[in-house]
């Protein structure tokens, strides 16, 4: 009984770490109603589709690394050709019917799947980094097909919101920035994967956690009254700059050979839970 007391207890542990540091998902839209306009039109041989999804509505921060449309009737085994998609954070609140590509960022380029009923997920070939929780989320989705079905084309779920997406679709032009969309209020309901999730806090220790000075000449001082094991430097871009092995309660980061300019520091504990402070090095 007693080793089974245990092992109950190291499960519970680890169950507990592993909901810290698992990927987390974000959907955004629980409409039923489904469109087959966008994202994806695969009716037409080209298409393009431009959606706005409020920074309230994401309520988190973090390495985008994948995203997943709704499927509810039909999908079509042959997949959507010379796809791409990308991203970008604005102040920007509501679509108009012409793209500004202004601060996009290619985040997939290639073929998308549209058979599976459900969630249609696609791994993105360069991870989006949305750090600045006041920002709203923009995608711009581009596929230049050259084939089209009239009977098995996919549906994807939607959920109604005012002056958030616009389409274009035509049998011979491919999509510019020049050609006019059409705004519509049906946004398709979008799953957002991070893969890194940059406000995650464990209940247990919040409040414990401090750091100075912010903003930063050279180092900045961490402490906490929990053992940090690790303290991680990153760019907004996701890239790991700086790792120092700590082992106590309080640490010294010397970034004086960073360049000015915003920076995330993951500060690691014993039981690999973690949480993300966000720095400004002058």
């Amino acid at each position: 009984m007693k080793k089974l007391i245990t092992l109950c207890s190291i499960s519970i542990i680890f169950s507990s770490i592993i909901h810290v540091n698992a990927q987390q998902e974000v959907i955004i839209g629980t409409g039923t109603d489904y469109s087959f306009y966008l994202p994806i039109n695969r009716v037409f041989e080209h298409g393009a589709s431009e959606m706005i999804y409020d920074s309230s509505d994401i309520n988190t921060m973090g390495i985008i690394t994948a995203i997943g449309w709704h499927i509810d009737l039909t999908g079509w085994n042959v997949p959507t050709k010379n796809a791409s998609i990308y991203m970008k954070t604005a102040d920007q609140d509501t679509i108009t019917s012409n793209v500004d590509l202004t601060d996009y960022t290619l985040v997939y380029s290639g073929n998308i799947a549209n058979n599976n009923l459900g969630w249609q997920n696609i791994p993105l070939t360069t991870p989006f980094s949305y750090t600045d929780s006041t920002k709203n989320l923009m995608t711009l989705v581009v596929h230049n097909s050259g084939d089209y079905t009239t009977s098995t084309f996919p549906r994807f779920n939607y959920t109604t919101a005012s002056g958030k997406a616009s389409y274009y679709y035509n049998a011979a032009a491919s999509w510019d920035a020049t050609k006019t969309m059409t705004t519509t209020n049906t946004r398709p309901n979008i799953k957002l994967y991070f893969g890194q999730n940059l406000n995650t806090i464990e209940p247990v220790r919040n409040g414990s956690l401090k750091y100075y000075p912010n903003p930063i000449n050279n180092t900045v001082t961490i402490t906490d009254i929990h053992d940090i094991d690790y303290a991680e430097v990153y760019n907004l871009s996701g890239i790991k700059l700086i790792s120092k092995k700590i082992g106590n309660k309080e640490v010294s980061l010397d970034i004086s050979n960073l360049p000015s300019g915003n920076y995330l520091i993951k500060v690691i504990y014993r039981n690999d839970s973690w949480k993300t402070i966000k720095v400004i090095k002058k």
